[in-house]
C-alpha cells in the first residue's frame, strides 16, 4: 500500500528497496521496475537497486527519503537511523515503543533538519474531519466525557515451530526483541501477501532474552 502511494507521486522516484526476505526484495524490486517501464513506456527506466542490509542503502547520497513499512519493533531503530543520515522519513504506526525512542527520534530530527512524518490518515479522513467539527462546533452538545477504543487483533492460534527459509535472514528481523523459534504464522506469509502474523498475538514461548539494537 504505501509503495504503490509512493510511485503515484510524480515527485517521487522510487529507485531502491531493502527486505529480509530475499523473495520479497525481488518482488519489490519487480514491481517497481514495471511500474516505471508502464509509465515511461521505456522497460530500463528504473533498474531499482536492491538491499538485504538497511544500513547499505542509508549511505546512499542519491536517496533523499525512506519509508519504513517494516515489523512495529523495527520503526524505531530504521527511523532514527534514516534521521542521522539526512533522510527524510515517513513511516508506519506506531513511531515508537517508548518514550524514550520517539524523544531521541525528535531531537534527531530537529537537529539534522530532516522531516519525520507518521502514517496517521485516519486524521484526514472526510468522516473524522466532519466529526471534529461537529464536536468543535457543540452540535452534540457539551462534551463532558471522552472514551477510546481500537479494535485489536484476534488472539493467534498456537504457533509451531519450524525451520528458518534460506531466503529469510530471521535473526536480524527479530532485531531488538526476545528470542523466539521461527513461524511462518508469527512472521508473514511464504506465499502470497496475507496480514502477517506478527499482528496478532501468537503462543510462543521466548528461550532468552537479546540485546537490543544500539540506536545511534
Amino acid at each position: 500500500m504505501d509503495l504503490s502511494g509512493v510511485m503515484r507521486r510524480d515527485v517521487v522516484r522510487v529507485i531502491a528497496c531493502c527486505d529480509l526476505d530475499s523473495n520479497r526484495l525481488k518482488a519489490g524490486k519487480d514491481i517497481i521496475d514495471q511500474y516505471y517501464a508502464k509509465k515511461t513506456g521505456q522497460k530500463d527506466y528504473i533498474n531499482t537497486k536492491m538491499y538485504d542490509n538497511y544500513r547499505e542503502m542509508l549511505l546512499q547520497k542519491d536517496i533523499d527519503a525512506v519509508v519504513i513499512s517494516t515489523p512495529d519493533h523495527w520503526h524505531a531503530q530504521l527511523a532514527i537511523e534514516a534521521a542521522l543520515s539526512g533522510k527524510d522519513v515517513f513511516c508506519q504506526k506506531p513511531t515508537t515503543l517508548t518514550i524514550a525512542e520517539g524523544r531521541l527520534l525528535s531531537d534527531i530530527a530537529k537537529q539534522k533538519g530532516t522531516v519525520v512524518q507518521i502514517c496517521t490518515q485516519h486524521r484526514t479522513f472526510p468522516f473524522n474531519k466532519t466529526a471534529c467539527e461537529l464536536i468543535r462546533n457543540g452540535r452534540i452538545g457539551k462534551l463532558h466525557t471522552v472514551k477510546i477504543n481500537i479494535g485489536g487483533e484476534s488472539a493467534g492460534p498456537v504457533a509451531v515451530e519450524m525451520p528458518v527459509p534460506k531466503n529469510l535472514n530471521y535473526n536480524m528481523w527479530l532485531g531488538s526483541t526476545p528470542e523466539v523459534f521461527y513461524t511462518e504464522m508469527g512472521v508473514h506469509p511464504q506465499t502470497g501477501y496475507g496480514r502477517p502474523g506478527w499482528m496478532k498475538r501468537h503462543h510462543l514461548v521466548p528461550v532468552g532474552l537479546r540485546t537490543p539494537v544500539s540506536t545511534i
